[in-house]
């Protein structure tokens, strides 16, 4: 049988560390709810540079309460496999984060779809709950289609989460 854990609680300044990142992770998506990206910097803007990379501009994401940043002003570029005439791909930009229990991981990463001559599809993606022991959650972030040999479009797939603030003037207009 398990036992309560306390989380802010004071301890022993000897006494082993007792929070671990799935702690603050439970509590966080408890608040937030949700995976998605939070409605400051830029919020994950999506720019076509080429034919071969999308930019993913500052932001701040959340992944089964756990959060990763795209510092101010800065962004990451995604590179995209060259597509080929006649056939269509759907590629998937996507947050993962990986545990194993001890050391977690957290990038951006494009998930490459499978090429076709008829209507592309995404790829499959790994969402296990993290909460319940998951060891990966693949967050999708953008659609990258891809017809030919060009990126016809780029699609958000993610929810915006609002602030506190956003949450209390939606729910204050409501009660007008």
């Amino acid at each position: 049988m398990g036992k309560l854990k306390g989380i802010t609680i004071n301890t022993d300044p000897a006494a082993e560390a007792h929070i671990c990142a799935e702690d603050d992770a439970a509590i966080y998506q408890s608040i937030v709810g949700s995976d998605g990206v939070m409605m400051i910097g830029q919020q994950c803007e999506s720019q076509v540079i080429s034919n071969n990379k999308v930019r993913v501009k500052d932001g701040v994401i959340v992944v089964g309460g756990h959060f990763a940043r795209i510092q101010y002003g800065d962004y990451i570029d995604c590179e995209i496999a060259n597509g080929q005439s006649g056939r269509n791909r759907n590629d998937i930009i996507i947050a993962k984060f990986v545990t194993t229990g001890g050391i977690d991981t957290y990038t951006l990463e494009v998930k490459q779809g499978a090429s076709t001559t008829g209507a592309a599809t995404d790829p499959a993606l790994t969402q296990n709950d993290l909460y319940q022991s998951g060891k990966i959650r693949e967050m999708p972030l953008y659609r990258v289609k891809i017809e030919g040999l060009s990126i016809t479009k780029v699609e958000k797939m993610f929810e915006s989460i609002p602030t506190i603030p956003m949450l209390n003037t939606y729910l204050s207009e409501l009660q007008l």
